[in-house]
This record gives C-alpha cells, sequence and structure tokens, in this order.
C-alpha cells in the first residue's frame, strides 16, 4: 500500500503525487451552455485536493453528431476548451493532473434527439448492432431498439 500513495516519475516525464487515478463519473451539469462553469471547477478541486494524482474528466462530447446528453459537456469549440482550461488550472493548483475523456455516442443516438435536429447533423457508429435495453434520454419513453431499426440500410 504505500508504494500506492509514493510520488512516482512517469516514462514521459509526468510527476505524480501518488498513483492514484480517480475514475470518471459524468455530471450532467452543463444546464445552459455545455461548458463546465463554477460547478465543475468546485467540483474536480475539491477531489484534487489532497487526493488522486491523477483525474479523468468526466466523459466529454467531442462532435454535434455525436451527442446526446442535453447536460453533458461538449469540447467542440475554443469557449469550451476556455473553459475546461479553468477546471484543469483548478485541478493542477491543487496538485492533481487532468486527463480529457472523448466520447461520441455512437450506436446511442437518433436523428430526432433535439440536440441532433439543433446541429443537423448525425454520424452513426460503425456498428449495425443497436444497444440493448438502453433509452434515449432527451426521447423519452422510446427503447434504443426500436428507433435505430429505423435506421438500418436497407
Amino acid at each position: 500500500m504505500g508504494a500506492l500513495l509514493e510520488p512516482v516519475t512517469t516514462g514521459n516525464g509526468l510527476t505524480l503525487r501518488n498513483r492514484v487515478v480517480m475514475a470518471a463519473l459524468t455530471r450532467n451539469r452543463c444546464v445552459d451552455s455545455l461548458k463546465p462553469g463554477p460547478a465543475q471547477v468546485k467540483y474536480y478541486s475539491d477531489r484534487a485536493r489532497d487526493g488522486p494524482g491523477i483525474i479523468v474528466s468526466e466523459a466529454i462530447l467531442v462532435d454535434w453528431a455525436g451527442t446526446d446528453w442535453k447536460h453533458a459537456p461538449v469540447m467542440i469549440a475554443n469557449e469550451h476548451a476556455e473553459a475546461w482550461g479553468i477546471v484543469v488550472d483548478a485541478v493542477h493548483k491543487e496538485g492533481a493532473l487532468m486527463f480529457f475523456q472523448a466520447w461520441h455516442v455512437g450506436r446511442c443516438q437518433h436523428d430526432q434527439m433535439p440536440i441532433m435536429k439543433d446541429k443537423g447533423r448525425l454520424v452513426f457508429a460503425p456498428s449495425a448492432i443497436p444497444a440493448k435495453d438502453g433509452r434515449y434520454h432527451d426521447l423519452p419513453g422510446m427503447p434504443v431498439r426500436a428507433l435505430l431499426l429505423q435506421h438500418e440500410p436497407h
């Protein structure tokens, strides 16, 4: 257990205060802008304080064509990168490093999702196998399988 909490330098020169990594946990707190704000700064900096050497960010959507959670953060434009920069700076100030977890919802999306209709572009996953037993976050009550079957190639 002692080695887990001791500082370590990685092969590429990153120095970590310990070998503990905080796994991602999507928070869905980007209510108006799809970019992080004070709630994310507080959440991540609180956890970085005397905690893990590395924090992995919540899942961050990387393309409008792969988005289905209306309150999950995105990293698409400079304004998003600048907002995440504030979070990362707060984490660094508390002594931890932070890594970005890129996300595309793939086969769990549909062209009738409000955010997809708004952006007008859709990219499905490379798999023809639908997500099982799920639901679209913004299409209440509609099972994923039924929606994806409507989009199978003929």
